[in-house]
C-alpha cells in the first residue's frame, strides 16, 4: 500500500502533458544541462583569470621595459655627453696642433733667413779679410819704399 501511494505522489500522470514532458526532459536531461553549464561557467572563470594574470604579466613587463628604457636612456645620455666632451677636445687639440704648425713655419723662415744673413756676414767677412790683407800688403809696401 505504501507503494501505491508512493506512485500517486510522484505519478506524472497527475501532471499536464506539457509538465510531464518538461519533468521527464529534465530528469533525463537535467544533470547533463548542469553539468555542462557549471563547465562552462568554469572555463569562462578561468578564461578571465587567464587574461588578467596575462594583463598583470603585461604590465610588470611594461614596466620593467620603460625602467630599462630609462637606464639605457640615462646611459646613452652619458655617452652622448662624453662623446660631446671628446669632440670638444679633438677641436682644441686641432687648434694647438694647427697653431704648432703655424709656429714650425715661421721658425723654419726665421732659421732659413738668418742662415742667410749668416752666409752674407762670411761672405763680407772674407771680402774685408781680404782687402785687409791687401791694405796691409800695400802699407807694408809703402812702409818699404819710404824708409828705403
Amino acid at each position: 500500500m505504501a507503494r501505491q501511494q508512493t506512485k500517486k505522489n510522484y505519478s506524472l500522470r497527475k501532471l499536464k502533458t506539457g509538465t510531464a514532458s518538461v519533468a521527464v526532459a529534465l530528469t533525463v536531461l537535467g544533470a547533463g544541462f548542469a553539468n555542462q553549464t557549471e563547465v562552462r561557467a568554469d572555463e569562462a572563470v578561468s578564461g578571465k583569470v587567464e587574461v588578467k594574470e596575462s594583463e598583470k604579466e603585461t604590465k610588470y613587463k611594461t614596466l620593467a621595459l620603460r625602467g630599462e628604457n630609462a637606464d639605457l636612456r640615462n646611459v646613452n645620455a652619458k655617452y652622448l655627453e662624453k662623446i660631446n666632451a671628446e669632440e670638444e677636445k679633438n677641436k682644441k687639440l686641432e687648434k694647438e696642433k694647427q697653431e704648432l704648425e703655424n709656429q714650425a713655419l715661421n721658425f723654419q723662415d726665421v732659421i732659413e733667413t738668418q742662415e742667410k744673413e749668416k752666409e752674407d756676414l762670411k761672405t763680407t767677412l772674407a771680402k774685408a779679410t781680404k782687402e785687409n790683407e791687401i791694405s796691409e800688403a800695400s802699407r807694408k809696401g809703402l812702409s818699404r819704399d819710404l824708409e828705403a
